[in-house]
């Protein structure tokens, strides 16, 4: 079992440099601001897919591990962690510069040294041995995540001292750029990654700056606390930019995912899995027509790290044609409440979070809840900002809905009969 939060030593990129918004622009989220990011229109014309692709590094962000994530011991704290790290970058030593390249690792994609670094090996070296004192030992059943049986003799031996196999002599400096890939994609989106790395014209990469990433659950991405020592030589106090992203974020600093162990998972999602009808009110025209908006909430799939779920939210165009808001996302059993956080697929301008009231009955069937939405829309040249809030009714299918467009008027789209504020129990 992994206990959370969980720490690691990356290198990162500069925050707004150009290696910086190429590997977040390609992973779809920004670390450094917590902020997730439209994908390149030209990928995701050659790649439909690239979003699952990327699923993976997404979570932790465009980086390269230094010191493996890993869960603190007992006695040590995120704040003496992060004056280890000032110190340790105090410390004077040759800056490792590489030659950067695009290249396959086994059966993903990534950035790496077009030859080996021994400053890199070295660099690497030392963060493994210079916070080792903070992490947790592994547990057996960490140990076993890591298929010893598939690791070298000596991998297994820094398994067991180091806490994870790729240190030493078995380091291997990389910034993923994807997920795993099947052996018949591989090569196409090489060449692709290729090309667009080669616009940049970064001929050369110092590995002058490290950071400490925090993530915390499983399902959340990490959080960088830039350490920017201008390079690791210098003998000035470093500036450490604490977690800004709590402070601000409306929807962090209202709530905290709490990481579930996957026992509970199972259990939630084999009561709740399925699709539900959700009716909520909202005001349409200018003579402020009530209606009820009918969407779709599909809760479908359980990993080890979160309940994924969808949202369509269909809205009809000025020309009379329906559309979809296209939401998908992951659920959270947070105490009495089911917690969903999601965003649009295809628009990376509003993030939709849903409350969720569990259920007593001994069959799920109509639940409670509020939906609340966060976004910024460009109109007419001007950045408008937005929240909104909608308590909620939803209600089991017996049977499922395949095809949006076939189900318009019939269970999707606007009606005038329900009043969701006096099921919801609200004013």
């Amino acid at each position: 079992m992994i206990i959370f939060p969980r720490y690691a030593i990356y290198y990162v990129a500069a925050s707004g440099s150009d290696l910086d918004r190429f590997g977040a622009q390609l992973l779809g989220y920004d670390a450094f601001n917590g902020e997730y990011l439209s994908f390149p229109g030209d990928v995701t014309q050659t790649v439909p897919d690239w979003r699952e692709l990327t699923r993976d590094p997404r979570k932790y962000g465009f980086h390269a591990t230094l010191k493996a994530p890993l869960s603190l011991a007992q006695g040590k704290t995120e704040g003496g962690l992060v004056a280890a790290c000032e110190r340790f970058a105090e410390i004077p030593r040759r800056i490792p510069l590489i030659q950067p390249v695009v290249n396959s690792l086994s059966d993903f994609i990534a950035i790496v040294p077009a030859q080996s670094s021994a400053e890199l090996t070295q660099l690497a070296a030392d963060c493994t041995r210079e916070f080792d004192s903070f992490r947790a030992l592994l547990t057996p059943e960490d140990r076993a995540r890591r298929n010893p049986s598939k690791l070298t003799p000596k991998q297994c031996e820094h398994l067991d001292r180091w806490g994870y196999p790729y240190v030493m002599e078995d380091f291997r400096f990389h910034m993923t750029l994807t997920g795993r890939l099947g052996a018949t994609r591989g090569e196409p989106i090489l060449t692709m990654l290729r090309l667009r790395f080669s616009a940049l014209g970064l001929a050369s990469l110092a590995i002058d700056r490290i950071a400490v990433c925090r993530q915390d659950s499983a399902a959340a991405l990490a959080k960088h606390f830039d350490v920017d020592p201008d390079d690791l030589k210098a003998s000035r106090k470093v500036f450490v930019e604490k977690y800004k992203a709590a402070d601000s974020s409306l929807l962090l600093r209202s709530f905290r995912v709490v990481h579930s162990h996957l026992p509970r998972l199972q259990s939630i999602y084999e009561r709740y899995r399925g699709q539900y009808g959700v009716y909520y009110n909202r005001t349409s025209g200018k003579e402020g027509q009530r209606l009820v908006v009918a969407s779709l909430l599909d809760i479908h799939r359980l990993t080890r790290e979160a309940i994924e779920c969808r949202f369509i939210n269909p809205y009809r165009l000025p020309t009379g044609e329906w559309s979809i808001y296209d939401y998908a996302g992951y659920l959270f059993p947070v105490g009495e409440t089911l917690y969903l956080l999601t965003e649009q697929k295809d628009n990376g301008f509003e993030v939709l979070s849903i409350l969720i009231q569990t259920s007593y009955g001994p069959k799920v069937r109509l639940l409670k809840g509020l939906i609340s939405g966060v976004g910024v829309r460009i109109e007419e040249g001007i950045e408008r900002h937005w929240i909104a809030a909608r308590p909620a009714v939803f209600a089991k299918r017996r049977s499922r809905i395949e095809n949006w467009r076939a189900a318009i008027s019939q269970d999707l789209g606007f009606c005038r009969k329900l009043n969701c504020r006096s099921l919801y129990g609200g004013s």
